[in-house]
């Protein structure tokens, strides 16, 4: 853990560049956040069936039985 705590403490006394401002960390943000809903879209796309009959059924399954599938929902909301 001294090299996590090392690493820790070195970026948090980084200055940004001159150039960084709040639109570009902004932007960043938003990057980060369509990025995580793509690719928790994807996982779900896996295991989701749309179907009337299929819906709940396999939202379940999601939840229950997919290995971090909670998360993977709790995310894409």
């Amino acid at each position: 853990m001294p090299a996590i705590r090392e690493f820790v403490d070195h970026q948090a006394h980084k200055r940004l560049p001159p150039h960084t401002g709040w639109l570009h960390i902004f932007g960043s943000l938003s990057l980060i956040a369509f990025g995580s809903q793509v690719i928790t879209g994807i996982l779900l796309l896996v295991y989701y069936r749309p179907t009337p009959q299929e819906a709940h059924k396999s939202i379940e399954f999601i939840t229950g039985e997919v290995r971090f599938g909670w998360l993977y929902r709790q995310i894409h909301a």
